[in-house]
């Protein structure tokens, strides 16, 4: 019989040690069957905790349009000097 899957590797990925850890005693909304978190990312690629690359296929239509850390949008928001706080706006 041809095998399929190798063995469980004993090291635990340090992306799902991040996962657990956020997840656990909390209620969310976020999906448990992606179990990534990214440490980094620019353009449309992300980086996960262990430092695989990714297409960003998940970020929604701004991430998609214009991209993560795009220095347009970056330079725009800080000549701006706003501050915001859970939706509010206040003055730097």
């Amino acid at each position: 019989m041809v095998r399929l899957f190798a063995a469980p590797i004993a090291r635990e990925p340090k992306d799902r040690r991040l996962h657990r850890r956020r997840h656990s005693g909390a209620v969310r909304a976020s999906p448990q069957r992606l179990r990534l978190i990214w440490a980094e990312a620019e353009g449309c690629r992300v980086v996960d905790a262990d430092g695989r690359e990714y297409l960003d296929l998940s970020g929604g239509f701004g991430v998609a349009a214009l991209g993560h850390r795009n220095p347009l949008i970056t330079d725009a928001w800080r000549a701006q000097r706003v501050v915001h706080a859970l939706g509010d706006l206040a003055e730097a």
